[in-house]
């Protein structure tokens, strides 16, 4: 497993403190970037103006991601392979390693037949390394199990959020040599920054008890929140790519310090993950 940078909020507020990279910060971010060997950006055409900043930073070696929402028109041969040289454009890359669909789910049937004719068109003309699907739920997969095996998926995946981690899943992405790259390991700053009495926090008051709960593990094993969270995804081995989020350039060195340097190994137990998606889907806060 390898560490990757989201970047999300590098021009615009993303997360549950809707934090954004300030532009001081962005020269250093790219540097530590370089100078930590971080090989992989993932970004979207929906994140602002990233993929322009991505594109002046005069990155060789690092692979870029970027994703596109697709609807009833830009799905079309022509729309959307011009939306893709924008990217390149935008990105300064004659070609990149991956392109991802945001929301899948959003086409009908002959439409994502359609769209997927497209994406292996790309493949084939090298403008795309590979191809895949960001998802929500291990649901997603029957938009497109049966007509396209993507190269990669992008999945959300913590502490208390372990729906892809069923033998169903696993076996699938195993049998198909899927690469899978994981979003959300602090379900959007949620999990590390929720404090019980902030008012910041009312919506999420009726899941106290899994803060206990893991507030209760953190203690037992001497570690934070943050750390608890880097440690359970890094025990999962069909991971290739973790991608973080973080809200500025100290944060990232914390990360990239726990991710890269700690080894503990530990049981996490079953007190700790839930199945609601009211609160494990933050399109549903």
């Amino acid at each position: 497993m390898k560490l990757a940078i989201g970047t999300a909020n590098l021009d615009k507020r993303y997360g549950f403190r809707k934090s954004k990279i300030k532009k001081a910060e962005i020269i250093k971010l790219f540097r530590f970037i370089k100078k930590n060997k971080i090989n992989l950006i993932d970004t979207a055409q929906i994140y602002g103006n990233s993929e322009k900043i991505i594109g002046n930073q005069k990155l060789n070696k690092e692979k870029i991601i970027t994703k596109i929402y697709v609807n009833s028109k830009n799905y079309k041969k022509k729309f959307f392979i011009e939306n893709v040289q924008k990217s390149l454009k935008r990105l300064k890359r004659k070609k990149i390693y991956g392109l991802l669909i945001h929301n899948i789910f959003d086409l009908k049937f002959e439409k994502r037949k359609s769209l997927f004719k497209i994406l292996k068109f790309l493949k084939r003309n090298k403008k795309i390394q590979k191809i895949g699907f960001s998802i929500y739920s291990p649901k997603d997969l029957s938009y497109f199990k049966n007509l396209l095996t993507p190269d990669i998926l992008q999945i959300p995946i913590n502490i208390f959020d372990r729906r892809f981690d069923s033998k169903f899943f696993k076996k699938y992405i195993f049998e198909n040599r899927i690469e899978i790259h994981s979003r959300s390991c602090f379900l959007q700053g949620l999990i590390i920054n929720y404090k019980k009495n902030d008012i910041r926090f009312q919506k999420f008051k009726k899941w106290d008890f899994l803060f206990n709960n893991l507030d209760k593990f953190c203690e037992k094993f001497s570690i934070t929140r943050m750390e608890a969270c880097i440690l359970y995804l890094k025990k999962n081995k069909m991971i290739k790519y973790a991608i973080f989020g973080f809200e500025n350039i100290k944060q990232l060195k914390m990360i990239t310090s726990l991710f890269n340097n700690n080894s503990k190994i530990l049981k996490f137990p079953n007190n700790l993950s839930i199945k609601d998606e009211k609160l494990i889907d933050p399109r549903k806060w």
